[in-house]
């Protein structure tokens, strides 16, 4: 146990994971791991039992953080390292994540990409990258968000034999004025 500033200190804004390299040369096995603040030694353990999750699905050797106040930051170390909302009360975030048939949770998720990229465009496997996902889950995503005025197709780029992967630019903005004419 420890406190959230000496934790913040050491990772240098939970940006790195110094932990992580001793323990890689200690064990022949990938490891994750989560980090859990909370207002009570309950919730800070809940809370790290959920950053171990959300580790464990962004791959091995990813490390996640769930703050107080049920925000998550990470994957740790990674060259986008998201912050987002574990939940929202937010009644348009809620809409938008009920007419998208997602979770609320990946709809801040996508909202943290968005702010990250800056409408630089992307394409599914980034997507998947960012959201540690398939990329048949971000291909699906993206093309659902298309289909409701949230990304649009701004090209192709061909990689070698098979199809040319899509390349897309999100407009996630519309989100936060979601049933407001958008």
């Amino acid at each position: 146990y420890s406190t959230r500033g000496s934790v913040n200190a050491v990772t240098d804004g939970f940006r790195y994971m110094p932990l992580k390299e001793r323990l890689a040369r200690q064990f022949t096995s990938t490891l994750s791991g989560g980090i859990g603040f909370g207002w009570t030694v309950y919730d800070a353990e809940r809370n790290a039992v959920t950053a171990l999750g959300l580790a464990a699905r962004a791959g091995a050797g990813s490390w996640m953080v769930v703050h107080a106040d049920r925000t998550a930051q990470g994957p740790l170390e990674s060259t986008l390292v998201l912050n987002y909302a574990m939940a929202s009360s937010d009644q348009r975030l809620r809409q938008a994540a009920e007419a998208l048939s997602v979770s609320v949770t990946t709809l801040n998720r996508l909202l943290a990409v968005d702010e990250q990229v800056a409408m630089r465009p992307l394409k599914a496997d980034e997507m998947a990258l960012f959201l540690s996902v398939t990329t048949r889950s971000a291909r699906r995503l993206l093309g659902l968000l298309t289909d409701n005025g949230l990304a649009e197709v701004v090209g192709e780029e061909a990689r070698g034999k098979g199809r040319p992967s899509k390349v897309y630019r999100l407009f996630l903005d519309k989100i936060r004025t979601w049933g407001q004419g958008g």
